[in-house]
C-alpha cells in the first residue's frame, strides 16, 4: 500500500502524470461500487525533481480521491514554486461544504531546500485546515532555520494554534532562540499539548532552551508529551529550567530524550583531561 519513487531526478511531467491516473484508475469503481479505502496508504518522492513533483501535487489537487495518507517528499529541491504547489493542493481540498473522505494526514519534507517564502506559504495553509494534520516532517531545510524561519511559523498559527499538527518535527534547522520561544507561546495557547516536538540537531543553546520552557511558565499543561532534543548544546542553567518546568505538578511530559547533548562543563573536562594526559 506504498509507492516510492527513489533517484529520478528530472522524472518528466508526462510520466508522472501516467502514474498518477493508473492509481486513479486503480480506485474507481469495481463490481459497481467505489472502494471504501483509499487508493495508497504513502507515496514518497525522492530526487524525483521539482517539475514531477509539482505535476504529482496538481493531481492531488484535481482528483483528491487518489490523495494517500502520508506524502513524503525528500530531497526535490522544491523551493518557493515547490511549496506553492503544496499549499494550493491543501487548499483545493479544503473547500467549504466539500467533503474529503480521506484527507492527508502526515507531509513529509526532508532536504528540499525550502525557503522562508515557501514555509509561510505552506504555513498559511496548514493554519487554515478544518482537519489538522497528524504530523508534520520539516527536517534539514536550511532556508527556514533561525529566529525568523521559526517566527513565521509561529505568526501563522498565531490565530488558531489547535491546527499545528499533533506530531511535529523540525529537526536540523539550526533555529535561534527568539523563534524557539514564540513558538513555545503559541504552542502554550493550544487547547491539548502536542503529542510529539522533535527538536533534534538544532544548536540550541542555553538561551534557547531557558526561553523555550519560559513560554510554558503559565501553562505547564501545554507541554509536549515527548520531547526530543537529541545532538544540541545547553548550559547548566537552561537544563535546570527546564527541568524546573518539567517537574511541575501538571506538565503531561512522558518522554524526554537528551542524547548527546554538550556542555560546556563536559568540554571543559575534557580539555582538563587532555591537558593531565599531556603532562604525564
Amino acid at each position: 500500500q506504498s509507492l516510492d519513487v527513489t533517484k529520478r531526478f528530472g522524472m518528466p511531467a508526462k510520466a508522472v502524470s501516467l502514474l498518477m491516473e493508473a492509481l486513479l484508475v486503480r480506485g474507481t469503481r469495481i463490481g459497481g461500487r467505489r472502494r471504501k479505502r483509499r487508493s495508497l496508504d504513502r507515496i514518497r518522492f525522492c530526487q524525483v525533481g521539482p517539475s514531477g513533483v509539482e505535476c504529482f501535487l496538481t493531481f492531488l489537487g484535481i482528483h483528491p480521491e487518489v490523495i494517500p495518507r502520508v506524502i513524503c517528499l525528500d530531497s526535490n529541491w522544491l523551493e518557493n514554486r515547490g511549496c506553492e504547489f503544496l499549499a494550493e493542493m491543501l487548499r483545493r481540498t479544503n473547500v467549504k461544504g466539500k467533503t474529503i473522505p480521506f484527507p492527508v494526514e502526515e507531509i513529509h519534507l526532508r532536504n528540499e531546500g525550502m525557503e522562508r517564502r515557501g514555509l509561510q506559504l505552506l504555513v498559511t495553509a496548514l493554519a487554515e485546515r478544518r482537519t489538522p494534520l497528524e504530523t508534520l516532517v520539516l527536517e534539514h531545510n536550511c532556508g527556514i532555520g533561525g529566529s525568523k524561519g521559526m517566527m513565521v511559523i509561529a505568526d501563522a498559527f498565531q490565530h488558531n494554534p489547535d491546527a499545528i499538527p499533533s506530531n511535529l518535527c523540525l529537526s536540523g534547522n539550526r533555529m535561534g532562540p527568539r523563534g524557539l520561544g514564540s513558538l513555545g507561546r503559541v504552542l502554550a495557547q493550544r487547547k491539548f499539548p502536542l503529542e510529539e516536538l522533535r527538536l533534534e540537531n538544532n544548536c540550541l543553546c542555553d538561551e534557547s532552551v531557558k526561553e523555550f520552557a519560559d513560554a510554558f511558565r503559565e501553562r505547564p499543561a501545554n507541554v509536549p508529551k515527548r520531547l526530543i532534543l537529541d545532538g544540541n548544546r545547553f548550559e547548566e542553567e537552561g537544563f535546570l529550567r527546564l527541568l524546573g518546568l518539567i517537574a511541575k505538578r501538571d506538565c503531561p511530559l512522558e518522554t524526554l530524550d537528551m542524547n548527546y547533548i554538550i556542555m560546556d562543563n563536559d568540554r571543559d573536562d575534557g580539555n582538563n583531561n587532555n591537558n593531565n594526559n599531556n603532562n604525564n
